[in-house]
């Protein structure tokens, strides 16, 4: 209690310095595992209100001043303190100390200081409702003012001069106006929203247009040269940001959908359910921003730069954007997203690291879009995937996933020969000069048509044989593996193996895991079973490939040059 006595003295001192106070501060830091033991009260009781008083008493700086490492130690004290019972009487004035950080100090404070907010609203959220009305109003200030931050902090500056944020220390940009603090920010937003039901109706018709405009904002280009210099840091901040703001789109995407089940149901029903009132009021009539959404989602994919973490955020939440209404906007930018670079990176980490799972969303997307792709688009995938399969230093699962989505595209592909074949049909039942021109089209079509299914048929004969050749060494070195493997169990678990003297903890964590070389027999045996009902269909296909055609030109001619029939969609399980 002396040591406290002698710390609390110093600290709270007026005539002590501000560096005998950064140094109280760094000793209290140091040795914070005191708030673990028994002494947590009245470690709190001593030096609580002095945090507080530090904070509210020495003016934020900017610049690495005495000041502000005294402040940032207070900081970084609080974010440790364990939000247990002992803490509950300290909440509210805690949560305005934060709040003021956060509105005033600089990034490094503000930082830590937002972080803690969320997690006190999270651990006392019903102390903590009037004090969620201050923290919302304060993050649509941030919002409104997202386009003039990114103009100030994204300037290029004078032609041939260095951009002023250049060599700007982060105790130098304000909390409000940095990149990092407004990261979490749709975190925050998120789980008011979802605690608070009284500030639903106030906040989120003037903070959703206000989010949707930062996720929309254009920025600069990922090749200008100021942003892959002196601003790259900054930059990619900026695009995490927009990030967020769409996984804050998306959840809001789902509570509409959910609401919409929630009143069909109700309706259903005949009377009034509080489930769909409370979904109701979770949702916002975010339908008419989803063309927009759309727009931004593709955007940000182009211009995301090579951040392996922000990057593989954004595959997520495209990934998640493709079961909302957004899919239906996606067709229009195909030519943008079948592009590797766009959904994993350029650069050599993001590659190494995301491109196994861009292979699996670029699957996802095409087979989402199959039946809008036009007939570029449909010989790019066919193309594009069948590079893939080839790829040897892809995993088995990821080759056999851009299988399986070639053989989704053999509906389509009949689609548009028959398409072209009724389009010819109906140009010779027009007859005149314009016939001929008319129908060299639909002829290339219908060629192309072929050449894709037989490149389809191509990959799916080269994965077979790889299997072939390949099965009996894997198989063998998944037994030889096995062996060894039970082997080892078999040591580990007898009275006189080298187990007999652990506990039952560790003798279970020394029990190994399936080998590589069994998972990959796995993996190949779920590619083979996947493959074979589409080799079916694409055989038939192939070999029905000129009578389906022909039938569909004679329907139309039977039509006598009328409108194309617009039932055709591939073949059936019937037929």
């Amino acid at each position: 209690m002396f040591q406290y006595s002698d710390h609390h003295r110093r600290l709270t001192d007026p005539a002590s310095s501000v560096d005998e106070k950064v140094k109280v501060a760094s000793e209290l830091k140091e040795n914070i595992e005191i708030v673990l033991t028994g002494e947590y009260s009245s470690f709190l009781s001593t030096f609580f209100r002095p945090f507080c008083d530090i904070l509210r008493t020495v003016p934020p700086q900017f610049a690495d001043t005495p000041e502000h490492k005294l402040r940032n130690n207070v900081v970084d004290i609080l974010t440790r303190l364990p939000q247990n019972e002992a803490l509950r009487s300290h909440i509210v004035e805690l949560y305005d100390v934060c709040l003021n950080v956060v509105q005033t100090d600089n990034q490094d404070n503000g930082l830590p200081a937002i972080k803690l907010l969320l997690d006190l609203q999270k651990g006392f959220r019903t102390f903590l409702e009037g004090q969620g009305s201050l923290l919302a109003q304060f993050l649509m200030k941030c919002f409104a003012n997202l386009s003039s931050t990114v103009s100030e902090v994204l300037d290029p500056g004078p032609e041939g001069g260095e951009p002023p944020y250049a060599k700007v220390p982060s105790q130098a940009i304000p909390g409000f106006k940095s990149f990092k603090v407004l990261a979490e920010q749709p975190f925050v937003v998120m789980y008011l929203m979802n605690a608070y039901e009284r500030l639903r109706p106030v906040v989120l018709p003037q903070l959703v247009p206000l989010i949707i405009r930062a996720a929309c904002l254009p920025g600069p280009a990922l090749s200008d040269p100021h942003v892959r210099g002196p601003l790259a840091q900054h930059y990619a901040d900026f695009r995490l940001v927009q990030v967020r703001c769409l996984q804050y789109l998306l959840w809001l995407l789902r509570n509409a959908y959910t609401a919409q089940q929630a009143a069909a149901a109700a309706a259903a029903d005949g009377r009034h359910s509080a489930s769909a009132a409370a979904a109701a009021s979770l949702a916002f009539p975010i339908e008419p921003h989803v063309p927009a959404i759309a727009e931004a989602l593709v955007h940000l994919l182009r211009q995301c730069p090579d951040v392996v973490t922000t990057r593989k955020e954004l595959m997520i939440v495209t990934r998640h954007m493709l079961q909302t209404a957004v899919r239906t906007h996606l067709p229009a930018h195909m030519d943008e997203l079948m592009d590797e670079r766009a959904l994993c990176g350029a650069g050599r980490a993001c590659t190494e690291t995301l491109r196994h799972g861009a292979c699996g969303l670029l699957a996802e997307i095409v087979h989402n879009c199959r039946r809008q792709l036009r007939p570029h688009q449909l010989a790019r995938a066919t193309h594009l995937f069948a590079s893939i399969t080839y790829d040897a230093s892809l995993p088995t699962s990821t080759r056999a996933t851009c299988l399986r989505a070639m053989c989704v595209l053999v509906d389509p592909i009949l689609q548009q020969a028959k398409a072209a074949a009724a389009q010819q049909a109906a140009a010779a039942a027009a007859g005149g000069a314009g016939a001929g021109s008319a129908a060299a089209d639909p002829e290339g079509l219908k060629a192309q048509g072929r050449r894709l299914l037989g490149r389809i048929l191509e990959s799916l004969v080269a994965a077979l044989k790889h299997l072939r050749m390949q099965g009996s060494r894997m198989i063998a070195e998944a037994r030889s593996e096995r062996e060894v493997l039970d082997r080892q169990r078999a040591a580990m678990c007898s009275p006189s193996g080298a187990a007999a003297a652990l506990g039952p903890d560790d003798m279970l964590s020394s029990v190994t895991i399936p080998g590589e070389k069994e998972r990959e027999v796995v993996e190949s045996r779920n590619m083979l079973q996947g493959l074979l009902p589409h080799m079916k269909h694409l055989a038939y296909a192939l070999a029905k490939y000129n009578s389906v055609v022909q039938q569909q030109q004679q329907q139309q001619q039977q039509l006598g040059g009328g409108a194309a029939a617009g039932g055709a969609g591939g073949l059936s399980e019937e037929e």
